[in-house]
C-alpha cells in the first residue's frame, strides 16, 4: 500500500462493509457501515474501528402547488 508518509505512519490491514436494507418497497439504503483496520507508528501498532447503524427510516410526503 503506497501512502505519502510511510516513514510516519504504516497502514498493515484496511476492510470496510456496508450492509443495505429496504426500509420502503423498492427503495434501498444504508443499513450499516463497518470500517477497521490497524496501522503502526514508532510508539507502536493500532487497530481502529467505526460502526454506524442507520434506522428509523421516515418516508417524506411532500405537497406543492403551482399558480
Amino acid at each position: 500500500t503506497f501512502l505519502p508518509g510511510r516513514s510516519i505512519v504504516r497502514l498493515e490491514r484496511f476492510g470496510a462493509t456496508m450492509r443495505m436494507g429496504q426500509p420502503f418497497p423498492g427503495v434501498w439504503l444504508p443499513k450499516d457501515i463497518t470500517a477497521a483496520g490497524s496501522f503502526t507508528l514508532a510508539n507502536g501498532s493500532f487497530d481502529a474501528t467505526y460502526a454506524v447503524s442507520y434506522h428509523d427510516y421516515r418516508e417524506a410526503s411532500v405537497a406543492a402547488r403551482v399558480r
